[in-house]
């Protein structure tokens, strides 16, 4: 009745909800779950995303050091898998 000094912050069922370091260190410890989940299955075709990549850099410098003006093809087919 008249005014009121609600301080902590509720949900509108009344539920009080978690402070700000808690919920990001919640945040910080479901990042790192996710990431333990998610590395084993992203890191093959991340390596192979590398090598198509770290080819196609060698070939374009290759390419510069003996003054030829074409650039190789970018490996677009070649990135299908991976991606």
């Amino acid at each position: 009745m008249g005014w009121q000094s609600n301080l902590t912050p509720t949900t509108p069922d009344g539920v009080v909800l978690s402070g700000w370091w808690k919920r990001v260190l919640a945040r910080i410890i479901d990042s790192f779950i996710v990431t333990m989940v998610a590395l084993p299955l992203t890191f093959s075709p991340l390596e192979r995303m590398t090598t198509i990549y770290s080819d196609y850099f060698r070939k374009a410098m290759d390419a510069a050091a003996a003054n030829s003006t074409t650039v190789p093809a970018p490996p677009t087919a070649e990135l299908l898998g991976p991606i």
